[in-house]
């Protein structure tokens, strides 16, 4: 947390947060943020409100701690299994990438987040067995891997989605600034979005 130099750390089998001081590197709290083994893993801080965004996979939410006393403010309702999630500067929204019923097949989602308010503005699409996420300040865009389909998804902020980017196994979200280049000419909205499948190699 850049506002009070400390740093976060999620325990998915405590259910909890721990919080290191940055000044000695100790434990000065730790934050519950659900029951034992509620998978508490992703952890994103909204560097404009100072808040931190959770993401608890056990029951399918993101919980909201104010990071100037460490208290949990709420929870926000996502999508199934979120992993991980992602503050956007730019425009202050959180992304969550939800793994998803892939035992039945489905895809996973992206979950959008709205800083202003912690509620959900957007629910997007991505592949299968989503798991990471990242993102680029470079140039604005998400990217969600989906090592059950081998791609990457790449969403634009400002409201457009490009087309996955097929990899082999991929379990960490990779950069790939000329493959990226590439796809920008083919991006669409993201209302269409359901439509577009992984480019071929």
């Amino acid at each position: 947390d850049p506002a009070n130099e400390d740093i976060y750390v999620t325990n998915d089998g405590e259910g909890t947060v721990s919080v290191i001081s940055g000044s000695n590197n100790t434990v000065v709290a730790t934050i519950t943020v659900g029951i034992r083994l509620s998978l508490p893993e992703g952890i994103a801080v909204d560097s404009a409100n100072g808040e931190l965004y959770v993401t608890i996979g056990a029951n399918n939410t993101v919980s909201v701690i104010a990071g100037n006393n460490n208290t949990v403010l709420g929870r926000v309702l996502v999508g199934l299994y979120p992993q991980g999630d992602v503050f956007d500067a730019t425009n202050g929204n959180i992304y969550v990438v939800n793994l998803g019923n892939f035992a039945n097949g489905e895809n996973g989602t992206v979950s959008v987040i709205a800083g202003s308010n912690n509620t959900v503005v957007a629910t997007l699409p991505a592949g299968y067995e989503s798991a990471g996420i990242l993102y680029d300040p470079a140039n604005g865009d998400v990217y969600v891997s989906n090592p059950g389909d081998g791609t990457v998804t790449i969403i634009a902020t400002t409201g457009w989605v490009v087309p996955e980017f097929p990899g082999v196994g991929v379990w960490a979200v990779v950069i790939a600034s000329v493959a990226t280049a590439m796809l920008l000419s083919r991006r669409f909205q993201a209302s269409s979005v359901k439509a577009l499948r992984p480019l071929s190699d």
